[in-house]
């Protein structure tokens, strides 16, 4: 980046943030001209001019200069410039088991435009080491598939749960109503008031359920076993 661009992109932002109230970030995308004493000029993929820990140091120091330039340019979120790295498929690929970059093979890029010196796949593909990026989506994709699988199982619950417990109440409501209207001697007063006990069951079972659902515990509350057996009787025997 030359000086004058330095100044014209400095000014620009100035101006743009004074009229546009900062409504938009400036920042930049791609790849940044590595300096000569990192890799070589003027190729698509060059060569490092470094290894080991002094193309470690080198890497860092030509981020460091970008990330001045950057600022000196007034850019608001700068970036990197891909400094670190020969090509953005190189980077994640030298960390993959079962490549050779040793003996490259020259393969047409992007619809044949280019010739490119690529490493070949000569076995099992195996990540040998930890790259930030894949493991984030990793870990976002464990993390969604477990949340799937609880959401089914609790789907599949809630399903056997309502077929049970609903299919109970509603037998005895019809049996109730059913047996009332073929006795001509029934008593219908009772007849409703144990058909509207029954609905006010299946309320509760239909709240019981929802929370179930919604993963809330229902409300807890004592069951008096006497009442509930002493009802039983009572329907059973006809009252």
């Amino acid at each position: 980046m030359k000086p004058s661009s330095r100044g014209c992109a400095r000014s620009h932002n100035k101006q743009f943030n004074a009229k546009g109230a900062g409504m938009f970030k400036t920042t930049i995308a791609g790849s940044l001209p590595k300096p000569e004493w990192l890799a070589e000029p003027q190729k698509l993929w060059p060569q490092w001019k470094a290894s080991g820990a002094d193309l470690a140091a080198a890497k860092r120091d030509a981020t460091l200069l970008w990330l001045k330039e950057q600022e000196d340019a007034g850019i608001d979120i700068v970036s990197d410039g891909e400094q670190s790295r020969q090509h953005f498929v190189h980077c994640f690929l030298e960390f993959v088991e079962g490549t050779d970059f040793v003996n490259k093979i020259k393969m047409g890029i992007r619809n044949n435009r280019y010739d490119a010196m690529v490493p070949r796949g000569v076995g099992p593909l195996q990540l040998n080491v930890s790259v930030p990026e894949v493991d984030a989506v990793s870990r976002a994709l464990e993390t969604t598939a477990v949340r799937l699988d609880q959401m089914l199982s609790r789907e599949r619950r809630f399903s056997e749960d309502a077929s049970h417990q609903l299919r109970t109440p509603l037998t005895s409501l019809r049996v109730t109503l059913e047996a009332s209207r073929l006795d001509p001697n029934a008593n219908r007063g009772l007849a409703i008031d144990t058909a509207l006990e029954e609905v006010d069951r299946l309320e509760r079972t239909i709240d019981d359920l929802l929370a179930l659902a919604r993963e809330t515990p229902p409300s807890q509350s004592r069951t008096d076993l006497a009442a509930v057996l002493t009802a039983l009787d009572d329907d059973y025997h006809g009252r």
